[in-house]
């Protein structure tokens, strides 16, 4: 099974909906997604493929879908969640107030200044 990382937000998109839905229906059935599921799955996610990558897709979604809908049957009752793998704390370093660049070295390389800044094109309107 490949997964493409242009893909990764439809798939990402598709395990959502269809974890939705059989939670919502209770369902733990193996899944055929269909050609149309995947065409408008795709339109959420703003992607366009040709006929013959639906096609394609059709079987390896069913089976990643499939297998998501595997780990739901496992007991995680006495698991407990985390919201990320490490016990990192804060990992930051500290905040030091310290002395700053020269503004007339950092000037001097400027193209263009203005009141003692460095002057750039508007860019909004």
């Amino acid at each position: 099974m490949r997964i493409y990382l242009k893909n990764i937000d439809f798939y990402i998109i598709l395990l959502y909906n269809n974890f939705c839905y059989w939670i919502l229906n209770g369902r733990g059935l193996k899944m055929n997604i269909s050609i149309d599921e995947i065409k408008h799955i795709a339109s959420l996610a703003r992607l366009k493929y040709t006929d013959e990558q639906l096609v394609k897709f059709a079987p390896e979604l069913s089976s990643i879908v499939d297998m998501a809908n595997e780990i739901s049957v496992l007991d995680t009752e006495n698991v407990k969640p985390t919201a990320h793998i490490l016990e990192n704390v804060n990992v930051l370093r500290e905040d030091v107030a310290k002395e700053s660049y020269d503004r007339e070295e950092i000037l001097r390389n400027a193209p263009t200044k203005e009141s003692g800044c460095i002057s750039v094109p508007k860019v909004v309107e």
